[in-house]
């Protein structure tokens, strides 16, 4: 009579042991992908997002030579105006308000400020690393630079005057000016929200 080997419980319980040791690490590791894969897609996901915004509102591209001639542009009636920047290609809308909901379909205006191309302070937010990133240049721009801003009563043109790094609890950047005014709000660079960079026109 053969005698075979007989496995014992403990033997058992062994090998399950490890089986489910295996399949643990195989769930680690694919949900370890999953999450590498969506934030790799997520910033792409909300550049999405804003430029079905700007179709909606139908903001459309302007080639870089034309930008320093335009006159006229359409505003769409939920944007309280269109920015226009020659110097870094930009031609975006301009919301009401600086909620994260706003601010994820474009640069807001900070309701609390003056109204584009209006007396006094007129503040505006944008995002510089996600949702389109139409403020990933200000950093560019430089003393003289033109920005051109179009309300549906017409034209207005700032030049450039001022540019600082500041704490983002510093509201003083929100205080009313006498004269006509436009400070844009951005991250102080592309990927960090520390501080906030702010261009004064």
């Amino acid at each position: 009579m053969r005698r075979g080997k007989v496995s014992t419980p403990n033997t058992l319980k062994g090998g399950d042991l490890k089986v489910k040791k295996k399949r643990v690490v195989i769930v680690i590791s694919v949900l370890l992908i999953l999450a590498g894969i969506g934030l790799l897609a997520y910033p792409r996901l909300t550049d999405l997002k804003y430029q079905m915004v700007r179709s909606q509102l139908g903001i459309s591209s302007i080639a870089d030579a034309d930008m320093h001639e335009i006159d006229a542009v359409d505003v769409p009636d939920e944007a309280v105006c269109v920015l226009i920047i020659p110097e870094i290609q930009l031609k975006t809308h301009v919301l009401s308000g600086t909620s994260d909901d706003v601010l994820a379909k474009g640069p807001g205006h900070f309701e609390e400020t003056a109204l584009p191309g209006k007396e006094g302070n007129s503040a505006i937010a944008g995002h510089r690393n996600m949702y389109g990133s139409p403020f990933k240049d200000l950093d560019k721009l430089k003393d003289g630079d033109e920005i051109f801003v179009f309300i549906h009563e017409g034209k207005s043109v700032y030049q450039v005057t001022d540019k600082r790094i500041i704490d983002p609890t510093d509201s003083s950047v929100l205080e009313q000016s006498e004269g006509p005014l436009l400070t844009l709000i951005t991250c102080q660079r592309q990927g960090g929200a520390l501080n906030r960079l702010v261009v004064v026109a």
